[in-house]
């Protein structure tokens, strides 16, 4: 999902998953509807595991997915950091923004020449 740059995370991301409709009633996020998916496409160790775990050893909490929403971006960041390292040339561009609150961020995109195709890629911003 990092790689696709699909979201993890939806609307509702507490409590049980809804196992045994096919379609939950709200948006519960990608990663709660793949753990869905695999479920009802058979996968029984995954189906017991979070029938019978206690509710803290399931890993599927919000916290447990922003977790790994940031080991995600760490290793996306260190692929780019890379390609950018053995790239010849590379330019990089920093944007400012402030919104209603006066809060800015500073965001940082990063275009290089890696195995002679142009990539583009953002780095990550800073709030102020």
């Amino acid at each position: 999902m990092g790689r696709q740059n699909i979201p993890f995370r939806g609307y509702r991301e507490e409590g049980a998953l809804e196992q045994e409709a096919g379609m939950p009633s709200v948006n519960e996020g990608n990663f709660r509807g793949l753990l869905r998916y695999r479920i009802l496409s058979g996968n029984s160790t995954l189906k017991l595991h979070l029938e019978k775990a206690k509710s803290n050893a399931t890993y599927v909490s919000k916290t447990k997915q922003n977790q790994l929403i940031e080991c995600c971006g760490e290793e996306i960041r260190s692929i780019i950091l890379k390609r950018i390292e053995e790239a010849k040339y590379y330019c990089a561009s920093f944007d400012e923004t402030t919104d209603i609150s006066h809060s800015s961020q500073l965001t940082l995109c990063v275009s290089y020449v890696y195995q002679n195709s142009r990539h583009e890629d953002f780095l990550g911003f800073i709030n102020g």
